[in-house]
């Protein structure tokens, strides 16, 4: 597993933009083999539909499948591609060797600000949105258009659910999702897998 060949890293990019966001990251990871799939609803998949947060989880899992066997595979994932990568690990547990999340809303983004997160979608389609969105990450002038195009690109129906699961409290699937993704249960799986789906269940049962 010490080969290069070996390993395969999947970039998961955020939902406001595409695959395009991990350019610099790929050239600096030659020697691995670096894998940036379009999510569905976005990017060059931007026409297919997403019906929930669980069929991009399916069909990154389904890339990882078609992989040659023996392969360590490690998930990487921003905001949006984030929880997508932990979806993975809990509906397909043992599928990779282990999920790097950043900026993923794991246990929902109640109040006021999960308010303005929904509220986005009344805006979703309007250019001076995502320019403004382009200024508040301070994007490099030579990627805000890119950044735009890419935003514009994506149907308001196509994001309504998952930004909607996002925005509002978490469920006991993406509590899950968390528990499941971390490094030493992707590593041991079974026992510690069982011990923190009881934690995960009486953490349910105490806000409830």
């Amino acid at each position: 597993m010490s080969e290069p060949d070996a390993v395969t890293v999947v970039l998961l990019h955020g939902g406001n933009v595409a695959s395009w966001m991990w350019e610099p990251q790929v050239e600096h990871l030659a020697d691995l083999d670096v894998r940036t799939p379009a999510l569905p609803g976005v990017g060059s998949r931007a026409a297919e539909d997403v019906v929930s947060l669980d069929a991009p989880a399916d069909d990154v899992a389904a890339l990882v499948a078609a992989l040659p066997a023996g392969r360590a595979v490690h998930l990487v994932g921003l905001s949006y591609g984030g929880i997508v990568a932990l979806r993975v690990a809990a509906r397909h547990p043992g599928l990779v060797r282990s999920v790097l999340a950043s900026g993923a809303a794991v246990d929902g983004v109640p109040g006021l600000a999960g308010a303005v997160g929904r509220a986005q979608l009344s805006v979703w389609d309007r250019r001076w949105y995502w320019e403004a969105q382009a200024r508040a990450f301070r994007l490099p002038a030579d990627a805000r258009d890119l950044f735009v195009r890419s935003g514009l690109a994506i149907r308001r129906d196509t994001m309504a659910r998952p930004l909607r699961a996002v925005s509002g409290r978490a469920g006991p699937a993406a509590r899950g999702a968390a528990v499941h993704a971390r490094p030493h249960d992707l590593a041991d799986g079974g026992e510690q897998r069982r011990a923190d789906d009881a934690r995960g269940e009486e953490l349910e049962r105490r806000r409830r």
